[in-house]
């Protein structure tokens, strides 16, 4: 346990104990934490005599008696820390379970949710207007003039039956993702972000590393973000998870 979660219980402690005795108990502790340097002193010191060793099994005895005191004074409040913690880990568990299972019912309608993409965004074959990438190399329209991307990515959520289980917006746009196995893609004169949830297929490799050739590709895959340039072809299909044949 590091000096930080220490002084953390400690405090988590002290915020559980009656204030009545709460004085006597930072006494004992601070006595605890004095004598414990002062045993520590003899031993530095190096001196072997009937009067250090005499003085060391004093200093031990009473730090017996304080630490069976301090043991009292904190047995019901980390019993209480560990009822708490449990609990929180049993929530996160739950929560974690029907994140699960809410996902996996979203996967099982992926066509689908690729059906109705393609039924509300149109098709584009430039990059800088797209915002997705499908599986198959196809790119959506994210562009409200034709000038640019200028519809945020999160609207995706728009292709998704009422019924959909997700939370919000963003939440949509990241399942979207999961499910279809699409990339999403924001292009800037010779720059070209990827955000991809799985790695890409061939269609998708075709498109990226065009962009490569072209300017500065950052991918975005499993929490981590690299940028790479004209000639790094092999290495970002490696950090990508790309297996295929490039060429």
């Amino acid at each position: 346990m590091n000096w930080y979660k220490i002084a953390q219980q400690q405090y988590q402690i002290e915020g559980r104990l009656d204030p009545n005795i709460l004085e006597e108990y930072r006494s004992i502790k601070s006595e605890m934490n004095r004598l414990s340097k002062e045993y520590a002193d003899l031993y530095l010191v190096g001196e072997e005599d009937e009067n250090s060793d005499r003085k060391s099994a004093q200093i031990m005895e009473r730090m017996k008696e304080l630490d069976k005191k301090i043991n009292e004074f904190e047995k019901v409040p980390i019993e209480e820390l560990k009822a708490e913690r449990q609990r929180y880990m049993n929530k996160q568990k739950d929560e974690e379970k029907q994140t699960i299972q809410r996902y996996k019912n979203i996967h099982k309608i992926g066509p689908q949710l690729e059906d109705y993409a393609r039924k509300h965004f149109p098709l584009t074959d430039n990059i800088n207007l797209a915002g997705y990438i499908m599986s198959d190399g196809d790119m959506l329209n994210f562009s409200y003039r034709g000038d640019k991307r200028d519809k945020d990515h999160r609207y995706i959520k728009e292709a998704f039956p009422e019924d959909t289980p997700i939370d919000d917006m963003t939440d949509g746009m990241n399942q979207f993702m999961i499910a279809t196995k699409a990339i999403r893609v924001n292009a800037h004169r010779n720059f070209f972000s990827f955000d991809i949830k799985s790695p890409p297929t061939k269609s998708q490799m075709r498109i990226i590393l065009k962009c490569l050739k072209s300017g500065t590709v950052e991918i975005s895959f499993n929490s981590e973000r690299k940028e790479f340039s004209n000639g790094e072809d092999s290495e970002l299909a490696e950090f990508a998870g790309f297996t295929g044949y490039l060429y």
